[in-house]
């Protein structure tokens, strides 16, 4: 009795042992999904690295474990002047310009605490617990966009210039090309002159 006792243990601690897991390769695919690094100071400044030393505040959002390397309680708050610039343009007219716009804000990237406590009645060296925000990603866009539309043709000569007809995309400007809907089809000269000048008439 007590021999398949100690089997069904083991085979129930197995299969807890399997389905357990602190991280895995979908974690890193979902914090590569943020384009830039947030957090603490230290945090920024090793490009968002810093979950595997531990220590570091923004590991509470990252590597929780990494928690258990504080050796003492501490505060964090790291502000940040967040800018964006963003440079748009809507190519296939010649009379279209290049519009930028630029917008900055003070951000709060991390705030929080970590209290840090020895317990004296227990084997446990410490005892750490901590709570707090982390900004782990931003998706402020600002932009403008004024101009006079294209078509789908414009798309196709743009693509289209500097190869040669066979070198074209056959599902694109190669579709177009060969059901003639370049302006000025089989004339000599760039594509690109083509279409200004069948834009002028």
């Amino acid at each position: 009795m007590t021999h398949n006792r100690i089997l069904l243990l083991a085979l129930f601690v197995s299969a807890i042992a399997t389905a357990s897991f602190a991280q895995t390769p979908y974690d890193a695919l979902r914090f590569s999904f943020y384009s830039e690094p947030g957090g603490t100071a230290r945090s920024v400044g090793v490009g968002g690295g810093i979950g595997a030393l531990g220590a570091d505040f923004y590991t509470l959002s990252s590597n929780p474990a990494g928690m258990a390397s504080y050796r003492r309680s501490e505060f964090s708050f790291s502000p940040e002047i967040y800018t964006i610039d963003t440079k748009t343009l809507l190519v296939g007219n010649d009379f279209n310009e290049l519009l930028s716009e630029d917008r900055s804000s003070l951000n709060i990237n991390n705030v929080g605490f970590v209290v840090v406590s020895r317990p004296t009645a227990s084997s446990w060296k410490t005892v750490n617990f901590g709570i707090g925000l982390n900004r782990i990603a931003t998706f402020t866009q600002s932009s403008t966009l004024r101009a006079l539309p294209g078509s789908i043709t414009h798309r196709f000569v743009n693509n289209a210039n500097g190869q040669a007809a066979e070198e074209l995309d056959s599902f694109e400007e190669g579709l177009a090309y060969d059901g003639r809907h370049f302006p000025g089809f089989r004339q000599p000269g760039d594509l690109s002159q083509r279409l200004r000048a069948a834009s002028r008439k």
